[in-house]
């Protein structure tokens, strides 16, 4: 995942939804895989998913938050493209290198070897 994924983190402030196209556009990335830790109420996870190149997963601490991003999803008619899931703030779900754009909304709520 280091080699392909680009980290950016929003250090001081959250990130705003209307960010995600300068996010993508920043970031260099065309499509594939989207993973925005620390999703929030996951509007801008959503938005993470410019065109159908793009697979979007947030991960968030809160899992009493899921269901309700979970409908949001839903009714946005993204179901399958864009996905939350909670997460212990552990490792990372995945294997290295396929995760090709990793957004952060707190840097140290992930691990540098991650």
């Amino acid at each position: 995942m280091k080699r392909l994924a680009f980290l950016l983190s929003a250090l001081c402030s959250p990130l705003l939804a209307g960010e995600a196209e300068d996010i993508l556009s920043q970031s260099g990335v065309k499509g594939g895989i989207v993973v925005h830790v620390g999703c929030g109420d996951g509007s801008l996870t959503q938005k993470l998913r410019a065109d159908d190149r793009y697979q979007v997963q947030g991960l968030t601490r809160d899992a009493a938050s899921v269901p309700a991003m979970r409908e949001a999803i839903h009714k946005a008619g993204t179901s399958g493209a864009v996905a939350v899931e909670s997460w212990d703030g552990g490792h990372l779900p995945y294997i290295e290198n396929y995760v090709n754009l990793l957004v952060v909304e707190d840097a140290a709520s992930v691990a540098k070897e991650e």
